[in-house]
C-alpha cells in the first residue's frame, strides 16, 4: 500500500513538472517575444530623456543672460523715466524764467518785496 501510495504522489509530481515545464517554455516564447518590444522602447526612452536633458541643458544656460537682459531693461527703463522727468523739470524751470524775464523785461519784477526791472536798467 505504502509503495502505490508513494507511485501514486510520483506520479502526480511527474505530472506536476511536465505542467511546470510546460508553462515555463511558454512564459520563455512570451517572453522572447516582448523583450524586443521592451528593448525598443527603453531605447526610444533613452534618446528622448537625452533629448530633454539637452533642451533643459540649453534653457538653463538662456536663463542667465535673461535675466541679465531683464535686470540691463528695468535700468533702461528707470534712467528713461529718470531722463524724462528732468526734462520735464527743465520745461518748468525754463517756462518761470522765461516769466521771470518778461517781468524783469517790463519793469513787473519782484524779489522778496524788492521791485527791479525796467526802470532799475534805465
Amino acid at each position: 500500500a505504502k509503495t502505490a501510495e508513494l507511485l501514486s504522489l510520483a506520479e502526480s509530481d511527474g505530472s506536476s513538472a511536465e505542467a511546470a515545464v510546460a508553462e515555463a517554455e511558454a512564459n520563455r516564447q512570451a517572453l522572447e517575444r516582448i523583450l524586443p518590444e521592451l528593448t525598443g522602447a527603453e531605447e526610444a526612452f533613452a534618446a528622448q530623456n537625452a533629448r530633454v536633458e539637452a533642451e533643459l541643458a540649453k534653457l538653463e544656460a538662456m536663463q542667465a543672460p535673461l535675466e541679465e537682459l531683464k535686470r540691463a531693461a528695468a535700468a533702461a527703463e528707470a534712467a528713461r523715466d529718470a531722463a524724462h522727468q528732468r526734462a520735464v523739470d527743465c520745461g518748468a524751470m525754463r517756462a518761470m524764467h522765461l516769466e521771470e524775464l518778461k517781468k524783469y523785461q517790463t519793469g513787473e519784477w519782484e524779489f522778496m518785496g524788492w521791485k527791479g526791472g525796467a526802470e532799475y536798467t534805465k
